[in-house]
């Protein structure tokens, strides 16, 4: 392998299955997702970690996904709040009588 092929990024899906096994693919699937959501490394090898060692147990993974799940529909219902008072401002802005 050259040196420059040792930064490939265009792996086609076979040569990924090569590379990784599916497990493997899923955990990295995991982890971006962990890290898109915010978490920082610590925390991503912590819940990794945990994950992995409830390869057996699809409920407890379940669980935990779904925890997480609820934290982020959470900050979404938070920022949606802070939507709807940016647009009640706006709206008392539009309809001021006195401007």
């Amino acid at each position: 392998m050259k040196y420059k092929d040792t930064f490939k990024t265009d792996f086609t899906k076979d040569e990924l299955y090569d590379l990784f096994s599916e497990n493997e693919l899923k955990n990295i699937g995991l982890i971006c997702l962990l890290y898109e959501l915010g978490f920082d490394t610590v925390k991503i090898k912590e819940i990794l970690t945990l994950f992995i060692s409830l390869k057996n147990n699809k409920e407890e993974q379940i669980k935990l996904l779904k925890k997480f799940r609820s934290v982020l529909l959470n900050e979404i219902h938070v920022k949606q709040q802070y939507l709807d008072k940016l647009d009640y401002m706006i709206y008392e802005i539009k309809t001021d009588k006195n401007n």
